[in-house]
């Protein structure tokens, strides 16, 4: 009886039961080969998108407000939003 559990694994995408050395899930159709590896992708991207570009905008935004440029404001701005949402979104993930 453990072999025959043991031949059956748990989809990490939709959750059922499915054959132990499937490489795609029968039921929400996920590619179960790639899922490790789009996995630590997904999260490397979502680090340089929620550190990287924010702080740049933010840095770009500050100068451009201490030396009164147009639409620095605006800059500031969307660089604090999108960092709140990144960091929202990387906590969820991780």
């Amino acid at each position: 009886m453990d072999d025959q559990q043991s031949e059956y694994k748990i989809c990490p995408f939709c959750g059922e039961k499915i054959k132990g050395q499937a490489i795609k899930c029968r039921y929400c159709q996920s590619n179960l080969q790639m899922s490790k590896i789009d996995n630590s992708m997904l999260t490397a991207t979502w680090v340089v998108l929620t550190i990287f570009f924010p702080i740049v905008g933010f840095v770009g935004g500050l100068i451009g407000l201490l030396e009164k440029r147009e639409g620095a404001g605006m800059l500031f701005a969307f660089s604090i939003c999108i960092a709140f949402i990144g960091i929202v979104s990387l906590a969820s993930i991780l």
